[in-house]
Parts: structure tokens; C-alpha cells; sequence
């Protein structure tokens, strides 16, 4: 499957950010996060962007921690071209939000303990060991497509690092 020559043309917009092979790679694990109708797990992504042994599966996943790109860079460029399409007399109405994305393992990095809004309630608080991910997220009313409805795309974001996580499992040497 391929992307439409018009996702293609908006990809452009963030090349700058990441060298030659880091794109080539970006733009085929986009592929497979776009066309993708079940999870968007790396793996889903291969196969959706029918990439299946083409390559060794790790260097997709190895993409996110060894491949030369700048996640702040990504985040200015994608910015800009939101800002630039959607905002631009200047009015901009920005939200911010975390997001819980729950996940096993001692070994996973960045994850952590954090509050579970899904399976909280007002008597009981419930924790979740997962990664928290913070968005900042351009907020839009367009009228013609529905009126009452309110878009957010996210200009933004970040893994919030929870450093006791960090330590959990990890031995005082």
C-alpha cells in the first residue's frame, strides 16, 4: 500500500528534520501507521506498509532511539505547518493534555507509576504502570465541517519521564 501523493507532498514539510536514511524510514513507518486498521504497534506497521522482509525487523524499532532525528525538530516543523494552514491571522487556541499509555515490563524505558483517570474514580484512585505522554495541542473550530464540534492537533509532545520508574528494578551497586 502507498500513501496518496498529497500525505506525501505534507511529509516534505518535516524532511529537514532527520538525514536521508532517518526519513526514508520515517516515511515507511508512517505508511504503516496510516493505513494501519487495527493496532499501530512498529510491527503492524511493517506489514501495513508491506515491508515484510525487506530489511531486519529491529531497525524499525531501533528507529525511535538510534536514528538521527530530533524529536523538537519534528514538533517546530509540524508547528509551523499547522500554525501556517489553520491559524494564521494569529488567533491560536492551544490545549494541553497527558495521556496514559499502559505497558508491561521492568525494563521498558521511561515508564512509570501514574494516575489512571480511565479506571479512577471519585473514591478510588488507581495507579497504572505505563508511559504518560504530555501533548500540547492547537485547538480548532471549523464551521463548515461541523459546527459544534471542537479538533485538537497536537503541536507538541513529550514522554513524561517518571524518575522512580527509572530506578524500579535497578539494583544499589
Amino acid at each position: 500500500m502507498e500513501l496518496t501523493p498529497s500525505f506525501r507532498l505534507l511529509l516534505q514539510h518535516v524532511r529537514p528534520v532527520f538525514t536521508a536514511p532517518s526519513f526514508r524510514l520515517f516515511v515507511l513507518i508512517v505508511t504503516g501507521w496510516a493505513l494501519s486498521c487495527r493496532h499501530r504497534f512498529i510491527t503492524e506497521c511493517i506489514f501495513t506498509a508491506g515491508q515484510v522482509g525487506i530489511g531486519h525487523w529491529s531497525c524499525y524499532h531501533r528507529f525511535f532511539s538510534h536514528y538521527a532525528w530530533s524529536l523538537d525538530g519534528l514538533c517546530q516543523a509540524l508547528a509551523r505547518l499547522l500554525i501556517a494552514r489553520f491559524a494564521p491571522d494569529g488567533l491560536i487556541l492551544l490545549a494541553g493534555d497527558d495521556t496514559l499509555c499502559r505497558k508491561r515490563g521492568l525494563g521498558l524505558f521511561g515508564a512509570g507509576m501514574h494516575h489512571d483517570p480511565l479506571l479512577s474514580s471519585k473514591a478510588l484512585k488507581v495507579f497504572s504502570w505505563g508511559h504518560d505522554w504530555v501533548v500540547l495541542a492547537l485547538l480548532l473550530r471549523l464551521p463548515r465541517w461541523a459546527p459544534t464540534k471542537v479538533f485538537a492537533l497536537p503541536l507538541a509532545f513529550r514522554l513524561y519521564v517518571n524518575h522512580q520508574g527509572l530506578a524500579k528494578g535497578k539494583r544499589d551497586c
